[in-house]
């Protein structure tokens, strides 16, 4: 059908293009909706480039493929312009989409879900995400609130890592557990450095590592309980702090390389410190929190030696417990001042000592015993010398002495190993002036010496517990000798200075008395009363015999006889 065409213009439903062949490679046509094309064909006939205007006003360019599938469509609709790029089975592998307002997009891959998207909104934010097979995000970078993050996803769609950068230069890497929950973060700012933190479930962080050398835990309420610190100026530090924040527990090693550790009570106050000097002897001290004073010392000192120490309220040692640099060890009490006053110690050799002693340190009272444990006690005066000691000597006897003023020993006295025992007094020279003894069996004497260490007086009992009574002279020899005899007689005897008996005065078992005259011999002359308390004397010659007698008669009346050699009588009166 013929229509009416106004002049100047050429109206058809198609026009088309031929080559030299005939064969049509451009036309102009309208398609069954009516919508104008313009396409580009190939040798064969096959449209490879397509201009049309959709039935919506929306127009597009295609490019096509040997098989007449589009490969390449750029569109412009009300949504915005698009450029799309697809695989020969019709997959979309890159869009290329800008919306009205200036946002743009660009896709890559996964057909209709793209697995990459670069995105940018209309103020120029960008954002780019990679999706899974599925189509869901896996990973994205996008802008936050004040800067840009990157996620990344599991296969359940669950945040499980961050990237995050803000405007002031401040980074931070997230990382998640199965709920989305963030669990980790490596973070870097410039008030605090670097950081790596650890997170509970609750959203609270558990341990917190500085680029400053500094390691923060915390309890599950948010409470920083322990810090870990290295800096060149301070060392390094371990702190352990309570729910309040207050340091409980410190452990250093200063600039110097000195390692301590601090206890501490709750308000912050040093109660115990364990450190070491340069050459690694160690010291643990204990402080009065009330006072800030040292109560307790235990301390390896520079000289090897071992020492605990204990200090009052006011800060004075008043007792010392050690091994000194000999390996002797000790303990030591002290006073008010510090001074020593009492010290316990055992040497090397097995020597073991209690001394108590002055303002001065010196001693005035020592218990000691010997390796052999030979006990001893030493008392000193005033003056510091030695007046009284008492123990077991090497004899194993048990001896006490008393000294004077020049320590000079005046008054002893023992128990020997024998059982037997005594008690001496001594002069200035240390020589025994009396004697006071007891055997064995337990029988006593009594002596004295004199100058000369010669016992010039002695009073015993002889092994019939008899009392005697002698006096000798300055070489020894008996002189004068007092004794009871049986119980029942007593008797004392003079003698000279060959020990030959001159005198004897004496009582009988009966009690009757008698009293004889020696020559160097024999006796010569006795006197005394008989049995009947009646008056006798007799005269004995050089042989012993009794020559003469003269006394009283029982009726009271002198009787005198004179005999020969052979017991007759020469003469006799009455």
């Amino acid at each position: 059908m013929k229509t009416h065409t106004p002049a100047g213009e050429a109206r058809a439903e198609r026009f088309e293009i031929a080559d030299a062949a005939g064969k049509p490679r451009a036309w102009l046509a309208t398609g069954a909706d009516g919508a104008p094309q313009i396409a580009v064909a190939d040798a064969e006939g096959r449209p490879r480039a397509v201009l049309s205007v959709g039935a919506k006003g929306s127009p597009s360019v295609e490019l096509r493929d040997e098989t007449g599938a589009a490969r390449a469509v750029v569109s412009l609709e009300a949504e915005g312009a698009s450029v799309t790029l697809r695989t020969p089975s019709g997959k979309e592998s890159l869009a290329l989409r800008a919306g009205p307002d200036g946002a743009a997009t660009v896709g890559l891959g996964g057909g209709k879900q793209p697995r990459t998207m670069l995105a940018a909104d209309s103020t120029g934010e960008g954002a780019l995400t990679f999706a899974g097979a599925d189509g869901a995000p896996r990973a994205s970078v996008a802008p936050s609130k004040d800067g840009y993050a990157l996620e990344i996803r599991d296969d359940e769609g669950m945040r499980r890592t961050e990237v995050r950068s803000n405007r002031i230069s401040a980074s931070e890497v997230r990382v998640c557990d199965k709920d989305g929950k963030v669990r980790g973060r490596i973070g870097m700012d410039k008030e605090r450095g670097a950081t790596v933190s650890l997170t509970s479930v609750e959203g609270q962080d558990r341990a917190v590592l500085g680029e400053r050398g500094s390691l923060a835990l915390s309890d599950p309420d948010g409470h920083v309980r322990c810090t870990v610190e290295a800096t060149a100026e301070m060392g390094g530090a371990v702190r352990l702090m309570d729910a309040a924040a207050v340091n409980r527990a410190v452990l250093e090693c200063g600039p110097d390389g000195l390692p301590s550790l601090e206890l501490r009570d709750a308000a912050g106050t040093e109660v115990a410190q364990l450190g070491a000097r340069e050459n690694g002897t160690p010291s643990l001290t204990m402080t009065d929190a009330a006072t800030k004073q040292i109560r307790a010392w235990l301390d390896l000192g520079v000289d090897e030696g071992a020492r605990l120490g204990f200090y009052a309220k006011d800060g004075k040692r008043r007792l010392s417990v050690g091994i000194d640099e000999n390996t002797i060890p000790y303990c030591q009490l002290l006073d008010a001042e510090e001074h020593i006053r009492a010290c316990l110690y055992a040497q090397d050799g097995g020597d073991c000592a209690l001394d108590f002693r002055t303002s001065e340190n010196k001693s005035i009272l020592s218990l000691y015993a010997t390796p052999e444990l030979r006990p001893g006690l030493s008392m000193c005066d005033t003056k510091l010398v030695e007046r009284l000691w008492f123990g077991v000597n090497t004899g194993n006897d048990a001896v006490m002495s008393m000294m004077d003023s020049d320590a000079k020993v005046r008054v002893q006295s023992a128990v020997r190993d024998d059982k037997s025992n005594y008690v001496g007094l001594r002069d200035g020279a240390g020589a025994f002036r009396a004697y006071l003894s007891a055997s064995e069996t337990g029988s006593p004497g009594f002596y004295l010496y004199d100058s000369a260490a010669k016992v010039r007086a002695s009073f015993y009992l002889s092994t019939t517990e008899d009392p005697n009574f002698r006096f000798d002279d300055k070489s020894g020899n008996e002189r004068l000798w007092i004794s009871s005899l049986n119980e029942k007689g007593s008797m004392i005897s003079l003698y000279d200075s060959s020990k030959r008996l001159r005198a004897s005065f004496y009582t009988v078992d009966d009690g009757t008395p008698s009293f004889t005259l020696h020559d160097t011999t024999r006796e010569r002359l006795s006197f005394g009363l008989t049995s009947t308390q009646l008056p006798v004397a007799h005269f004995t010659d050089s042989s012993g015999k009794d020559r003469l007698q003269f006394g009283l008669l029982d009726n009271e009346t002198g009787r005198y006889n004179i005999t020969d050699g052979n017991g007759g009588v020469i003469w006799a009166a009455p």
